[in-house]
């Protein structure tokens, strides 16, 4: 007996001496990891980090990098939009509502059309505002709690709790696509699945009758599912394949309007916005180039009603209004570009290309002091853009001041 209480102290003893190194590992790891921090970012300067693309990417990362970058500025531009809608937000695939709104003038310099923030947490919050940035955020809590829930091992808790983490910090400087979300719901299906098995059911603790799951739910997930693969998949690959066989006909001068027809026939209307602007931008060439006049007729009154049909469908979308009224100014119909570019301008009037855009219209038109009113405006919204400022002086010119 005595033999035995003192084995039970020895092996309490030892357990507790475990849990302590166990600290003292785990300890000592994050301050190695700190004083790798520190030790690179002192270093960053030295030659072996700069030769390497990697480390020399790391080793520029800073807050006033970040300024000089498209995030800097588009970041602002979508917590201003999430003010206006702060409860529900703007709905998904509605950030270019709010950039084309917010459009900051100095964003010249970067790519003038933006569909996300380039940050998840902020692309939530503007398509579901406060609510629907809480309900993502509240996944990665509840899986957390399920990781520290489950039967796995400390290590295999710490290993998908560290790829969790490291998953949202990445999520700051970057959108999420179709990929990554298969990756992230898989993970957490993958969690779900390590709590202890209960037996289904539909309401209470009730069991679910297997015949409600043999004749009623398997027929409705396997009729949905079909439904979701025609209209989600087929059908857009449908529109995209002959997309890019109207593409393939218009880069070797073979431009068909048929095969333009057959696209926007399909219907899609996640495709139907990008076949108008791939339509449009083959039509200029058409009528710039050696086609009959039937031929350029044709493409031209087909574009201007599919511009019509766009600007009807998305009246607030700021896109299909430039890219329209541009190319009414390219073929040289400069009245019936105004309306268009006029409410592009108004959608997102700190955008210096709309405005010199419109300006071109008004001087071919003769409406110059017009037109210099808004060339100044676009210079002066930020001097150091060449191409307003150059715009600005050749508008001057041409007035004679």
């Amino acid at each position: 007996m005595l033999f035995k209480i003192s084995f039970q102290k020895l092996n309490a003893v030892f357990g507790r001496g475990q849990q302590v190194s166990r600290r003292w590992i785990s300890a000592g790891a994050l301050a190695l990891v700190v004083i790798i921090g520190i030790v690179f970012w002192f270093n960053r300067d030295a030659a072996f980090i700069q030769k390497n693309e990697t480390l020399q990417r790391l080793a520029t990362i800073s807050v006033s990098e970040t300024q000089t970058q498209a995030r800097g500025y588009v970041w602002p531009m979508a917590i201003e939009g999430w003010k206006d809608r702060p409860i529900l937000g703007w709905g998904q695939e509605n950030f270019n509502y709010v950039f084309n709104a917010r459009y900051n003038p100095q964003m010249w310099k970067h790519e003038q059309w933006f569909d996300r923030a380039h940050n998840v947490y902020l692309d939530w919050l503007v398509a579901g505002g406060a609510l629907g940035l809480a309900a993502y955020i509240a996944l990665y809590v509840l899986l957390f709690i399920a990781i520290r829930r489950s039967g796995l091992t400390i290590a295999e808790k710490s290993v998908l709790a560290g790829l969790v983490a490291g998953y949202a910090v990445h999520n700051v400087f970057v959108f999420d696509n179709l990929a990554s979300y298969v990756m992230f719901f898989a993970l957490l299906g993958f969690v779900g699945s390590l709590r202890p098995i209960r037996p289904a059911s539909l309401f209470g603790d009730q069991p679910a009758s297997q015949d409600v799951v043999a004749y009623v739910v398997a027929p409705i997930a396997i009729v949905l599912l079909v439904a979701g693969v025609y209209f989600l998949n087929i059908r857009p690959l449908q529109a995209n394949t002959l997309i890019m066989d109207a593409l393939r006909s218009c880069a070797n001068q073979e431009a068909d309007l048929r095969i333009f027809d057959a696209a926007l026939a399909v219907d899609v209307t996640i495709a139907n916005q990008e076949i108008r602007e791939q339509l449009l931008q083959c039509s200029y060439g058409v009528i710039a180039g050696q086609y009959p006049n039937p031929t350029k007729q044709a493409f031209f009154e087909r574009t201007v009603s599919e511009i019509q049909q766009q600007t009807s469908e998305a009246p607030g979308d700021a896109r299909m209004y430039v890219l329209g009224g541009s190319f009414l100014v390219q073929t040289s119909r400069f009245e019936e570009s105004l309306p268009l570019l006029e409410k592009a301008r108004t959608l997102s009037p700190g955008k210096q290309g709309i405005t010199m855009q419109l300006a071109s219209a008004y001087l071919n038109l003769g409406r110059t002091d017009d037109a210099l009113t808004l060339l100044k405006a676009s210079y002066e919204s930020d001097p150091s853009y060449g191409e307003a400022k150059t715009a600005y002086a050749i508008g001057l010119i041409s007035a004679g001041r």
